[in-house]
């Protein structure tokens, strides 16, 4: 079974990361990607036991294959922004337009601007990634245990 979630998360891993070099982001395509790694990961454990799988099943399945596919999708994102600070320096300077733009101004802009600049290192985004990855391959994985179980 190992197996199966080492396949599924690599496999999403870099689905994601090649949809998101070619095109510059995944948006919807990540968490259609990450639903169906779930899906047929659990469709597998499924298959090669004899009773159905218990929530924590579910659960332990998406969550360890979410987490690989999260780390893949986390390297990627470090490696990629580290080669690539333009675009940081982009979202930097969008969000003091709109902060400008709300009427925020003197020291509260200096201090929320140096909050950014401190959150948004390739670092801290690589590490967001990953953890957004782990937190959406929960609720996926909820998800597809309530349909698994209505269905049966």
């Amino acid at each position: 079974m190992a197996k199966s979630i080492i396949q599924y998360g690599l496999l999403v891993g870099l689905a994601t990361i090649t949809v998101q070099a070619l095109i510059g982001g995944t948006g919807f395509l990540g968490i259609v990607f990450l639903s169906f790694g779930i899906y047929y990961a659990q469709k597998r454990k499924s298959a090669t036991i004899d009773s159905p799988l218990k929530f924590g099943d579910f659960v332990s399945i998406g969550f360890k294959m979410s987490s690989l596919s999260g780390l893949v999708i986390g390297l990627y994102t470090y490696v990629d922004l580290s080669f690539n600070p333009d675009f940081i320096k982009e979202v930097l300077n969008q969000a003091a337009y709109f902060l400008e733009d709300a009427g925020i101004e003197g020291a509260l802009f200096d201090q929320t601007m140096s909050i950014y600049e401190v959150i948004l290192t390739p670092f801290w985004l690589g590490v967001s990634v990953f953890f957004g990855q782990l937190i959406l391959g929960f609720f996926i994985s909820v998800f597809v245990f309530l349909v698994a179980r209505k269905r049966s």
